[in-house]
C-alpha cells in the first residue's frame, strides 16, 4: 500500500487537492479492504458484464461527485491556493466567509474488481484463446 501522504490544513480549511486525493485514496482503500472480507467481499466491486464505463483491465469506472464550499486564498508572496471550508454535518460553513465559492466536479476512478473475480475473468480469457487457436489450426489443417 502507498505511503499515507500527509494533509496541509490551513486556517481556511483543507487544500482542495489534498481533499480530492484523500477522498479517493479512502474510497479506494475501503473497497480493497470490503473486498477481503470472507463472506461478502467477492460481491463488492464485481462489474457488470455489459456496460460501457471499464478500463481496459476490466475494472469498473464510477465518478467521484464533489460539491465542496471553497475559498482561494492568497499568500504574501502571491501563490495562490484554494481551500476547502470545514462544513459541519448540518451543512452549514464553520466559520462566516465573504468570498466563498461553490465547486462542483466530478473524478473518475477504477474499483478494482475482487481477487475471485479476477481469476474467473482470467480462466475464461484463456479457454477462449484455446478455442481460437483450436479453430484457427482446424481450419488451416
Amino acid at each position: 500500500m502507498a505511503k499515507e501522504k500527509s494533509i496541509k490544513k490551513t486556517a481556511a480549511g483543507v487544500a482542495l487537492s489534498d481533499y480530492v486525493e484523500q477522498v479517493c485514496r479512502q474510497i479506494l482503500i475501503g473497497v480493497v479492504s470490503a473486498q477481503r472480507d470472507e463472506n461478502l467481499g467477492k460481491y463488492v466491486g464485481r462489474t457488470a458484464s455489459k456496460t460501457d464505463y471499464k478500463d481496459l483491465q476490466g475494472n469498473s469506472i464510477t465518478m467521484v461527485k464533489f460539491d465542496v464550499a471553497a475559498e482561494i486564498s492568497t499568500s504574501i508572496d502571491g501563490a495562490g491556493q484554494i481551500n476547502v471550508l470545514a462544513v459541519k454535518a448540518d451543512g452549514t460553513v464553520g466559520e462566516a466567509r465573504s468570498a466563498t465559492n461553490s465547486i462542483s466536479f466530478s473524478v473518475p476512478i477504477a474499483i478494482p474488481k475482487p481477487e475471485d473475480q479476477v481469476k474467473v475473468d482470467d480462466e475464461r480469457r484463456r479457454k477462449m484463446d484455446q478455442d481460437f487457436d483450436r479453430a484457427v489450426d482446424w481450419k488451416t489443417a
